[in-house]
């Protein structure tokens, strides 16, 4: 059923073809039984898309309260800063090593949107500014958000190069071991 909406809304698309293909100079095919496979797999791949995200949010927030839970008796928060931190720099690594290893796109979305997303928290970085803002310590407040903001935008881009060298060291080894 989604196929023939999803045809019926290209059928449409092309019926402006000749605008389109003026205004913009395209050149287009359409191949039914091709379209209609490529929409069963782009379904099947946003479905394993979304599960991988499911399942990799689900673990990196359990992994982030865990963290909470140890720090719960500090005035100062050490978790969330830990958490925004740690999920900086391993976003870094992640990307810092795609852009010379080709991971499957499902995985790559996964482990950065899932588990980076869960386990670092914004929300909760607002709300402890917030209540370090009532309580009027201020020390607290700006150590906190200088910690959080520029710590997290510096591991972030230490674990790019991080990453980067580490894929590039991986890239490097496959093509000496297939030699």
């Amino acid at each position: 059923m989604r196929v023939l909406y999803v045809k019926k809304l290209l059928v449409d698309y092309l019926d402006q073809a000749p605008y389109i293909e003026s205004t913009y100079n395209v050149d287009y095919t359409f191949n039914y039984y091709n379209f209609e496979r490529e929409v069963v797999f782009m379904t099947k791949k946003l479905y394993l898309t979304l599960i991988a995200i499911a399942i990799g949010g689900a673990l990196g927030t359990l992994f982030r309260y865990a963290i909470n839970l140890q720090t719960l008796t500090l005035l100062f928060p050490l978790g969330t800063a830990l958490e925004n931190l740690v999920g900086s720099l391993l976003l870094g690594i992640l990307t810092g090593f795609v852009i010379h290893v080709k991971l499957n796109e499902v995985l790559k979305t996964g482990l950065g949107v899932g588990f980076c997303g869960g386990f670092s928290t914004m929300s909760t970085l607002a709300a402890d500014f917030y209540y370090l803002l009532v309580a009027e310590l201020w020390l607290l407040l700006f150590t906190y958000l200088f910690i959080s903001v520029i710590g997290g935008v510096l591991l972030a881009f230490l674990g790019f190069m991080i990453g980067e060298k580490g894929g590039a060291k991986y890239q490097l080894s496959r093509r000496v071991g297939e030699g």
